[in-house]
C-alpha cells in the first residue's frame, strides 16, 4: 500500500502543473491542487446557495470584521509548521485566497502555532485584510466569570481603541459593586466606584517611538489617559515608573506571573550549547533586530557554537538564530526554562513581563537599563543592566560564567515570589474592599 502511495503521489504532482485546470467538490481539495501545482482550481458551479452561508450569529462575524453575506471559509486548529513536508495547516486556504482575489471570500483561521507567521507572511499586503488569524482563542467556559466581547463593524476596526471606549460607555454596569478598568475608560463618566490601572505611559511611548505615527497617535493618548485618571475613583500603575508620569496614581500594584508554568527545569533539560532567548518584536522599542546585529557581532565569535533563539513577530537573520515565531505559552515556558540567558534590550517598558517570567524560569536575565528592567531587577541586584556599548561583553560574560549565572537564577527565583498571581490578587481585593467601604460611607453620609 505504501508503494502505491508514493506512485499515486508522483502521478498527482506530474498531473496538477500539466491540467489545464482542477474543479473539485469542496474548497479543501481546490486548495490541495493548487498547492499541487493546478494553475488554476474551481469548486463545482452551482453547488454554493449564497442563502445557506448567510450567519445565523451576526455578532460572531462582526467580531471579527466580517460582513454577513461574505463567504468564509475558515479552520481551527494547531498551526505548526512541518519542515521535512514544508507544510503546515491552513497551507491550502492561503493559496485559495491568492488565486481567488474576491473582497467577498474571507478566511478565518483559528489557531496558534509556529506555521502562523509563514502563512500571514505568504499573503501580499493587499490580501491581508481578507484573512483573519484570532490566533489561540481563550477558553472562557472554564472562566468563573461572564465573558462578553463587544462586536465591531468592519468599517470600525482601523478605530478600534475609540470605537470600544464608545461602546463600553454606552454599557450598563450598574448590576457590579467594583468597575475595573484597564484602559480607555475617559468616557466613562459617573461611573463608581471605578478603579483604573495604568501599564505605562503614554508620553514615555511617545517618546520612544519609532514611527511617526505611533508617535502622533501616543501624543493623542497623553490627553486622554489623563482624563481617563480623573474619571476613575482610584488608579494603579503597575510601576513606579508609571507613577512617575502618571501622578493620580495613587498605589502600585505589579503584573503577576502564572509560577505554575513559568519555573526552572532541571539542569539537565537546559540547552546543551551556549544559549540566549529573546521575546518581542524584531523592530521598535523591543530591538529583536539590534540584538541579532549584536549576537552575529559579538557572542558568535566568543562562542561559535552559541544560539540566539527568537520569539519575535518576524524572523531574525543571522548564523546560530533560531527563530520559532508566536508559540504557545507552554512552549514559551519551556524555552524561558532551558536559555542559558534571556535577553531584552527595549529602550522603554513601563514594567516588562517576560523579565519577570525569564526570573521565575531560573534564568538569568540581562536587559538595557529601561525604567520597568531597572525597577524589577532593583537596579541590577537581580539581573545584569548593561548600555547598548557593554550589552555585547556582559552577554559573553554571563555565557561564560556557570557561578554567576546560577547566583543570578537564584536570587531570580526569591524576586519573582513579589510577582506571584496570588499576592497581587490580594492586593487588588483589598482595593475593591477598601473603595466599596468609602463609597459605603460617603453614601450614608450625603442620606
Amino acid at each position: 500500500m505504501a508503494l502505491w502511495g508514493n506512485l499515486l503521489s508522483v502521478y498527482e504532482k506530474q498531473l496538477y502543473p500539466a491540467c489545464a485546470g482542477f474543479i473539485g467538490w469542496t474548497l479543501y481539495l481546490t486548495g490541495a491542487a493548487l498547492r499541487l501545482g493546478a494553475r488554476r482550481a474551481v469548486t463545482v458551479e452551482g453547488t454554493i446557495d449564497p442563502e445557506v452561508f448567510v450567519s445565523r450569529t451576526p455578532e460572531a462575524r462582526l467580531r471579527y470584521g466580517l460582513g454577513l453575506r461574505h463567504l468564509v471559509c475558515g479552520l481551527v486548529g494547531s498551526l505548526r509548521w512541518t519542515l521535512r513536508q514544508h507544510y503546515g495547516y491552513g497551507w491550502e486556504l492561503v493559496q485559495t485566497l491568492k488565486r481567488v482575489q474576491r473582497p467577498d471570500v474571507f478566511q478565518l483561521i483559528v489557531g496558534d502555532g509556529d506555521g502562523r507567521p509563514r502563512l500571514e507572511a505568504t499573503l501580499p499586503e493587499e490580501l491581508r485584510a481578507l484573512a483573519v488569524f484570532t490566533g489561540r482563542l481563550p477558553e472562557t467556559a472554564e472562566c468563573r466569570y461572564c465573558v462578553h466581547q463587544f462586536p465591531l463593524a468592519p468599517r470600525l476596526l482601523r478605530f478600534k481603541a475609540y470605537a470600544l471606549a464608545a461602546r463600553t460607555a454606552r454599557t450598563d454596569f450598574s448590576g457590579f459593586d467594583v468597575l475595573h478598568a484597564h484602559g480607555d475608560n475617559y468616557l466613562l463618566d459617573g461611573r463608581h466606584p471605578q478603579v483604573r490601572t495604568f501599564y505605562g505611559s503614554a508620553r514615555d511611548e511617545a517618546r520612544f517611538a519609532v514611527s511617526l505615527r505611533r508617535h502622533l497617535y501616543q501624543w493623542l493618548m497623553i490627553g486622554l489617559e489623563n482624563r481617563g485618571a480623573r474619571v476613575a475613583d482610584l488608579n494603579v500603575g503597575i510601576s513606579e515608573a508609571t507613577r512617575a508620569r502618571l501622578p493620580r496614581i495613587q498605589t502600585i500594584i505589579p503584573c503577576g506571573v502564572d509560577g505554575e508554568r513559568f519555573r526552572p527545569c532541571a539542569r539537565a533539560d537546559k540547552a546543551s550549547a551556549p544559549t540566549m532567548l529573546f521575546v518581542g518584536t524584531v523592530g521598535g522599542r523591543k530591538r529583536g533586530a539590534f540584538l541579532a546585529d549584536l549576537f552575529s557581532r559579538t557572542v558568535r565569535p566568543r562562542f561559535p557554537n552559541a544560539q540566539l533563539w527568537s520569539v519575535a513577530d518576524a524572523p531574525l537573520a543571522g548564523e546560530g538564530i533560531v527563530n520559532f515565531g508566536k508559540v504557545t505559552l507552554e512552549t514559551l515556558a519551556d524555552l524561558y526554562a532551558r536559555a542559558w540567558v534571556f535577553c531584552l534590550p527595549s529602550t522603554y517598558e513601563g514594567f516588562g513581563v517576560p523579565y519577570v517570567e525569564a526570573l521565575a524560569a531560573g534564568t538569568a536575565v540581562v536587559a538595557s537599563p529601561n525604567p520597568g528592567a531597572r525597577e524589577v531587577l532593583c537596579e541590577g541586584k537581580f539581573g545584569v543592566l548593561a548600555s547598548d556599548e557593554t550589552l555585547g561583553e556582559a552577554l559573553c560574560d554571563l555565557l561564560g560564567d556557570a557561578g554567576r549565572r546560577d547566583a543570578l537564577a537564584a536570587g531570580g527565583l526569591a524576586r519573582a515570589r513579589d510577582f506571584s498571581w496570588e499576592q497581587v490578587a490580594a492586593r487588588y481585593e483589598q482595593v475593591y474592599a477598601d473603595l466599596l467601604g468609602r463609597t459605603r460611607h460617603d453614601q450614608e453620609k450625603a442620606a
